[in-house]
């Protein structure tokens, strides 16, 4: 069975003006059931939402409420204790359902690939190390792997997950409620590139692996706001970048004084004449620098397809 629905996006689109969804169903399999038999993304909405509802990130946005309206989820619950235990273990069952069910050709408009959790555990590791930030911002959060994580490394910090899908911010919800995260959490549903993040008055930690999208499949609206805010800060941006580009001058415009972060992007930028952008931001605004990833880490992008550094500042 295959249900198309359109979520159409009222807080700024990244490919469209609203994102086209196909939830279809597949059998079980012992992968499935080690994620709680979870065999639909009907499925995989109807059991995040059983979370949420009850928890304290219940107030959703006006794409996930039409998600929920549009799939007709019904009233009863479908929690299963197993995935609680899961999720308060640290363990992703949620999002690896996601990953399983969403074809890639489906989620490759969107750069959709959740991160390792042996990347994850690095990249917080070094933020708890440098300094405890009152706040935590995820630019493209996906289930929250990154905030999860954040969340039992940092007790006090306020977790903040910015999220285009909403399917996937459903699950965030879920995930940080479940793991009783829920009273510090909030997920903005929409760009991070025009995301509202808020005045805040201590430190920002941002963190993630924002989604890598080739230039070809970005909006000549947002290859001119690549070009418009790069040169309003004296910089030149190419129409060539891709999207972790355009996620990296977002954080120089988010980010405020006092703010540092670590995030994942592929190495193009390196070496490219499009990737001159980045490097003057890294040189300037974002003041950072490359750290090469530990052995164990390098492993993990590796088996997972990805060619990746990691960059903090």
């Amino acid at each position: 069975m295959c249900l198309r629905t359109s979520i159409p996006h009222t807080q700024g689109g990244t490919m469209s003006d609203c994102i086209q969804m196909t939830l279809i169903d597949r059998e079980a399999s012992p992968r499935a059931e080690a994620e709680g038999g979870l065999c639909s993304e009907h499925e995989l909405a109807h059991t995040a939402w059983s979370i949420v509802r009850h928890g304290g990130l219940a107030e959703l946005s006006e794409p996930e409420s039409t998600l929920v309206h549009t799939l007709e989820l019904p009233d009863r619950d479908a929690i299963d204790g197993r995935l609680i235990d899961l999720i308060r273990a640290g363990q992703d069952p949620l999002g690896d359902a996601f990953m399983r069910l969403r074809p890639p050709d489906q989620r490759r408009p969107l750069g959709a690939t959740y991160t390792p959790p042996e990347i994850v555990s690095s990249m917080v590791s070094w933020v708890a190390e440098r300094s405890r930030p009152c706040r935590v911002v995820d630019p493209g959060t996906g289930s929250a792997r990154f905030l999860l994580a954040a969340g039992r490394a940092l007790p006090d910090a306020l977790l903040v997950g910015v999220e285009i899908d909403p399917l996937a911010a459903l699950l965030a919800r879920a995930n940080l409620t479940a793991a009783r995260l829920d009273h510090r959490a909030q997920i903005l549903v929409g760009d991070y590139r025009n995301a509202d993040l808020g005045e805040f008055g201590g430190a920002t930690a941002f963190i993630g692996n924002p989604p890598y999208v080739r230039h070809h499949q970005i909006e000549t609206q947002w290859k001119e706001w690549l070009a418009t805010n790069s040169t309003a800060l004296g910089l030149k941006a190419s129409g060539l970048a891709g999207m972790h580009v355009h996620f990296m001058l977002a954080t120089a415009l988010h980010a405020r004084p006092g703010d540092f972060g670590t995030l994942v992007t592929s190495s193009e930028w390196l070496d490219v004449n499009y990737g001159h952008l980045p490097r003057m931001l890294f040189a300037t605004q974002l003041g950072g620098r490359i750290d090469p990833l530990g052995r164990s880490t390098c492993n993990a992008v590796r088996r997972h397809g990805h060619h990746r550094v990691n960059r903090v500042f």
